[in-house]
């Protein structure tokens, strides 16, 4: 009994609820009623027979002869009946009335027919509002108030190839349609349009400041992007012959519910990917010194760091909006105007003490150079009087293998002469070498 009461319930709500098929039964079901009713209010408060009314209307004129009897009976009851019409069908009236006078309030309509429209299309399904999406807008021309539009379903949108649409229901996403017609029923509208073509963006300058404190203002920056093909980070689809605007129905919700609001309301898709390019840029100065993006010294190009890091920084920024970036040119690096003079004094300054210490650093490794050549000629000098005075003694016989037949007192003599002979030697290039160093 229970389930037959819900299956009883949920085809009520269909019939009340429910769009096109739905809304012919409704149709028919007022015009039943209404002459039900007018059949009711004839039978009980008529008492005119129609037979006699026919027969009467017959005698009285030949010519009516030739007309069934049966039409003379419903000609007698257009004729008594229709004021029994009148108040059902004045009841039914001024709730159409009455109901497009509350939907032009609510909405603030601008013409009462356009609240009569909308209610004889939801309820009847007679007439609905049609509207198209082409170029990533509703084409609608500039006096025209579209009631899909202005209030939602129930109508048909025609979404031309190229554009994608987010249709929001009263509590959530309803569905996401691209290059097709489509029926959105009652509490359906239209919550965002996205062109899929490539969208071209330029940012005029954007300033952050340094590490060290330096305001960097990077210039003239132009990129493309479009709304994201893939499902996770990194994935995209190529355009193909079949299937020339391919997209992702997960970044047409990023990019419907993920956007900033501010004191001017919420902000268009296109403002949102600019504020997260913005953002790439601006953390990537703030996390480097002033002289890493001006002038690197480890042979490091700015673009180059920034187009790597491009990645793990803006794409990032841009996927959590429903973009992907086709390319991006930084335009050039400069430092703001009222900073110029002070950083310009600042940087010669640095620059020179930095230089300075370079050629300290230089200055000092060639003296400590000199030193230890000096040092090592000395060195080899001592070494070499060593082994003149060994050879000397060798050639005066003091050795056992030489000049055995050579006295005692010869051999002194050679020795005493050969050593005051080398002694001199040393002595000069000794004083040779001194003369070298004090005119050095």
């Amino acid at each position: 009994m229970y389930k037959a009461l819900w299956r009883l319930k949920a085809k009520f709500d269909n019939v009340v609820y429910d769009e096109r098929s739905a809304s012919r039964m409704r149709l028919y079901f007022v015009i039943s009623l209404t002459i039900c009713l007018t059949m009711l209010g004839y039978i009980l408060f008529e008492h005119i027979d129609s037979s006699d009314w026919a027969e009467m209307w017959r005698s009285r004129y030949p010519l009516f002869g030739a007309i069934p009897i049966v039409m003379l009976r419903l000609y007698n009851f257009f004729i008594y009946g229709f004021r029994h019409a009148i108040i059902p069908i004045a009841a039914f009236l001024g709730m159409m009335l009455a109901s497009a006078a509350y939907v032009q309030d609510v909405y603030e309509l601008p013409h009462f027919r356009l609240g009569y429209e909308y209610i004889r299309a939801a309820f009847f399904g007679i007439g609905y509002p049609r509207l198209t999406i082409a170029e990533g807008k509703k084409q609608i021309s500039k006096r025209e108030v579209n009631l899909i539009d202005t209030i939602g379903g129930p109508g048909y949108v025609n979404v031309r190839p190229g554009n994608v649409v987010l249709f929001e229901s009263l509590r959530s996403p309803s569905h996401v349609r691209a290059n097709s017609v489509n029926f959105i029923s009652r509490f359906v509208s239209i919550k965002e349009i996205v062109s899929l073509e490539d969208q071209h963006g330029f940012i005029e300058q954007a300033a952050a400041k340094t590490k060290d404190g330096i305001e960097v203002v990077v210039r003239d920056i132009h990129y493309r992007y479009r709304l994201r093909t893939g499902r996770r980070f990194g994935d995209f689809e190529r355009r193909k012959a079949m299937d020339p605007y391919p997209y992702s129905i997960e970044a047409v919700k990023d990019m419907a519910y993920n956007r900033t609001v501010s004191k001017d309301g919420l902000s268009s898709w296109h403002q949102a990917v600019r504020t997260a390019f913005d953002g790439g840029i601006t953390d990537y100065i703030r996390s480097h010194k002033f002289d890493d993006l001006t002038a690197p010294t480890n042979e490091v190009d700015p673009r180059t760091d920034i187009t790597s890091n491009m990645h793990k920084r803006i794409r990032l920024r841009l996927r959590s909006v429903g973009a992907e970036l086709l390319w991006f040119d930084l335009g050039h690096f400069g430092i703001s105007d009222r900073m110029k003079e002070k950083i310009s004094d600042q940087r010669v300054d640095t620059w020179s003490a930095r230089w300075d210490g370079e050629a300290m650093v230089d200055r000092s490794y060639g003296e400590a150079h000199q030193l230890a050549y000096q040092e090592r000629g000395r060195a080899e000098g001592q070494a070499d009087m060593l082994w003149s005075i060994i050879q000397a003694l060798e050639e005066a016989g003091l050795d056992s293998g030489y000049g055995g037949s050579a006295s005692q007192s010869d051999r002194l003599r050679n020795l005493r002469s050969i050593i005051w002979m080398r002694i001199a030697q040393i002595l000069d290039s000794s004083a040779a070498e001194s003369r070298k160093e004090s005119t050095g």
